[in-house]
Order: C-alpha cells, then structure tokens, then sequence
C-alpha cells in the first residue's frame, strides 16, 4: 500500500514548532516484496549426527547430506527472488538436546515469520531393501505442545487437529507436488505425502513439510543420495515446485 515518512526537525533553540520539515511517500507493491523461506537442514554437529549408514567401506551421515541438499536448494530459491535462512550453517557446532535444538530451529521461523519452512532429512530402516522419496506435513494445530522423542515426532494428549486452516491446505499442496514430480523426474519410489507430527511441522505457523530425500540404509539409494549430481537436481525440482505454489 501506499505510506508516507516524514520527519520533522527542531533546532536546538528555536522556538517553532519544527524548523525543517522532509516527506517520503512510497508505494509498495505486494508483488514486490521478497517471500521468506527457511530451510532447516535436519540434525547437527552437537551429538544428533540423524541416521548413519556404511556401505562397501563407506559411511553415509545424515547430517552432511542434509546440509549438502539444504545449501542447493538455497541456491536454486534465492535464484528464484526468495529470501533464504538456514536454522544451521556449515560451520555451526553448536551442542544441545535435541528438543532444544528443534525448539530453536521452530523459534527462528515464526519470529522470523517466514512464508515457508522446509526440513531436509534423509531416511533409514532396519531392512536395507526399503527405498523411496516422501514428505510429512502436521494437521495439528501448534498451540499443542506435548513430549518430543528422540526421532524427532511429537507426542500429545490433546492435539487440535483441522485440515481447513491455510497452513495446513498450502503445505498439502505443495508437498503433493514435490512428491509427484521429484518421484517421476528422478525415478524414485513414491512413499507418498503423509501426515505426522513432526515437531518442526507441527509447530511452525507458516505452511511446512519435512522431505524424506531417501533412505540411506539402502546401498544403492545412499550412493545417489551423495551424488552431487542428484542432489543438485532433486534441490532444482524442489524450488521449482515451492516457487509454483508459493
């Protein structure tokens, strides 16, 4: 809309109601306004490594691979006019508990109040067969903090839960577009968009999803999972569906 600034200045002994008088008036378009998002890359450096995987000599840490994903897609959303914040840098070494460290991450975001948040993750499971792509959104309301486990799902007696708030429709949206297209381009497995109560998608007020990127457990997907390659283009497809819906 349309503002007007204006400053009114009073020499130090005059006795006028002000001496000098300047006026600004703007006009500032919607449009024009850059769209705030905050890419969380999952885990950290103080002791919640995330899932680790070794493979013919090789291990696959969580941690490192989401960082390495989070800063493309940094990248590829600034190139696209956003305002980009990460809740953890690279050379961030911070050591707390894990619900500390989420309750940071979540802090950030609606102080911030950013447009979107995106938690980067890569996935694990006792069976190394089990494969695939997919994303968490929360229907619960935020106002139902409960007790954080260590995988990082909040548990509570009494969560609000509506589909109907803005939030909730947004996320769903382009969690549905994120899934469909990074499966179909990448040939990925699609586990779907699923809804859980992941703390830093429960809690934030601005549409959210949690990526599951793969699953690092699986020998063959931890291989593409580190590819920069691969990376580069999953983080490509991801902005490009955040800047079609957002």
């Amino acid at each position: 809309g349309a503002y007007r600034y204006v400053v009114h200045v009073k020499h130090k002994k005059s006795n006028a109601e002000y001496d000098e008088l300047q006026v600004i008036d703007l006009y500032i378009d919607k449009n024009d306004v850059k769209k705030l998002i905050v890419i969380d890359p999952g885990h950290n450096y103080g002791g919640d490594n995330g899932a680790t995987s070794t493979h013919n000599g090789v291990t696959y840490i969580e941690r490192d691979l989401n960082m390495q994903v989070s800063l493309k897609l940094k990248d590829e959303l600034e190139k696209k006019g956003f305002t980009v914040v990460l809740t953890r840098n690279p050379e961030d070494r911070e050591t707390i508990a894990v619900s500390e460290s989420l309750r940071k991450r979540v802090d950030l975001a609606n102080k911030l109040q950013a447009d979107f948040f995106i938690s980067i993750h890569q996935n694990s499971y006792t069976d190394s067969s089990v494969r695939g792509f997919e994303v968490y959104y929360s229907d619960a309301l935020p106002e139902s903090r409960g007790v954080i486990s260590s995988d990082g799902l909040e548990y509570s007696l009494n969560s609000l839960r509506t589909s109907e708030t803005e939030k909730v429709k947004l996320s769903k949206k382009i969690g549905s577009s994120i899934v469909s297209s990074v499966t179909s381009e990448m040939g990925l497995k699609n586990r779907g968009l699923k809804n859980k109560d992941f703390y830093v998608v429960k809690n934030t007020t601005m549409p959210s999803l949690l990526v599951e990127c793969g699953f690092i457990s699986n020998p063959d997907e931890a291989k593409n999972l580190a590819n920069e390659q691969k990376q580069q283009k999953m983080a490509e497809i991801i902005a490009r569906e955040i800047g079609k819906n957002l």
